[in-house]
């Protein structure tokens, strides 16, 4: 139920309901647990932190 309405609310939009909803999800829902931590990073992608860190970890390695 909460996972349904997660997704409801992240097709509206509104992705802190839908993290609200996904904090509700079992602890052994695993696919709610996905589905939160990719609202999350919809939600903070966009911050200088995550910006660091996703350029870091799409950086190729230094030529040797």
């Amino acid at each position: 139920m909460h996972y349904g309405r997660a997704m409801a609310a992240l097709a509206k939009g509104d992705t802190e309901a839908g993290l609200v909803q996904f904090d509700r999800c079992s602890r052994e829902d695993q696919i709610c647990a996905w589905q939160k931590a990719i609202a999350a990073l919809r939600i903070y992608g966009r911050d200088t932190a995550s910006l660091v860190v996703r350029s870091r970890l799409t950086a190729t390695s230094p030529a040797s």
